[in-house]
């Protein structure tokens, strides 16, 4: 065998250190850990020295590596035998391990959901509603995490994790109202549309352009890129009026229109053959009307709330824990919403 002629003294051989991976570290402290990281560290300088090289005298530097740092046997009978299962353990990783991973890797690359998902983030929607998502649980559980009373320490993370995202969602929201002025104008040009979904529509779209005006401003000020400490409070407040006003006008909308497909459905029942068909699409569209009656009225309670419609001495009795909860199944729907909607998408952002 070539490489059989290894001393069995190592003590003159000083192979430079190689840091003990952090994690690893960790896991030595669990019970049974010392016997995980051992394997753990064996199976990462294995995989690390086949894919470096296949010399011989670079598995031996790795292997008086390992002898280091886990303070392997130096016994003269032993070590040659170590280095051996050493390198059987190399050739096991070249010819099954390395293999195997490579091809679990190209089955998640190439997934048909990993390029959903690729999708999803690529749009300015998505990635909004999944950071609204984290947003809101991170000001449910700040809130849990104090009821409890959990250290202020504890809660620090939560709460930057719920002040930061808001200001990193107000910033992808600047600009965005020049997007609901338009809607609003082309609504106002339609003429062949049910009355009360064109006027509920065109305020709905009025109301949020206006906050997001405002909400830009606000952001303006609380970043400090332009202050305007004397009308900040002013500007939030009015800012949740309007947004406020915008959901109202949804949930109208929303509830007129589950009132006129269900009158539909029940006609649509009375008939046979094409009937029956147009009854199950009816279905389907008062379950999706539902399901954002839903996103709106819990969108609802968080500008209520921030206003001191709700919550408070004498009124509902909404908290902090109900309006995180709130914000996660608003945001939850809307993730649903844009992920059906890139389903069938390209990619780009939009």
């Amino acid at each position: 065998m070539g490489d059989r002629h290894v001393k069995t003294s190592t003590s003159h051989l000083r192979p430079p250190q190689i840091p003990y991976p952090p994690s690893f570290t960790h896991i030595a402290e669990l019970p049974h850990g010392k016997l995980i990281s051992d394997i753990t560290i064996l199976y990462f300088y294995f995989i690390r020295s086949t894919f470096i090289s296949s010399a011989p005298q670079v598995r031996l530097h790795h292997y008086l590596t390992l002898v280091e740092h886990h303070k392997f046997s130096r016994e003269p009978e032993l070590v040659e035998q170590q280095y051996e299962i050493y390198q059987s353990f190399l050739v096991i990783a070249a010819t099954f391990v390395i293999p195997l991973c490579t091809m679990v890797a190209d089955s998640l690359v190439y997934h048909p959901t990993v390029n959903h998902y690729v999708r999803f983030m690529n749009t300015i929607i998505g990635r909004d509603k999944v950071l609204r998502f984290v947003q809101y649980l991170a000001r449910f559980l700040s809130y849990y995490l104090l009821r409890k009373g959990y250290s202020a320490k504890a809660l620090a993370p939560w709460n930057a994790v719920k002040t930061q995202f808001g200001m990193a969602r107000k910033l992808m929201r600047v600009g965005k109202n020049v997007e609901n002025l338009k809607e609003a104008g082309k609504l106002a040009g339609t003429k062949n549309m049910d009355p009360v979904l064109r006027y509920t529509a065109i305020a709905r779209q009025l109301s949020y352009f206006t906050y997001l005006t405002l909400d830009s401003l606000h952001y303006l000020s609380v970043s400090n890129i332009y202050p305007l400490p004397s009308i900040t409070p002013t500007l939030s407040k009015w800012a949740n009026k309007a947004w406020l006003s915008g959901i109202t006008f949804s949930l109208l909308s929303g509830t007129y229109t589950l009132n006129q497909l269900s009158s539909r459905k029940a006609k649509a029942n009375r008939l046979l053959g094409e009937g029956k068909v147009e009854g199950k699409r009816l279905e389907k569209e008062m379950f999706e009307t539902r399901v954002q009656l839903l996103s709106d009225a819990c969108d609802w309670v968080i500008p209520a709330y921030t206003l001191g419609i709700v919550g408070g001495k004498g009124r509902l009795s909404v908290d902090e824990g109900i309006v995180g909860l709130a914000g996660i199944v608003s945001s939850l729907v809307g993730v649903r919403a844009q992920w059906r909607k890139t389903a069938q998408e390209g990619g780009g952002i939009r």
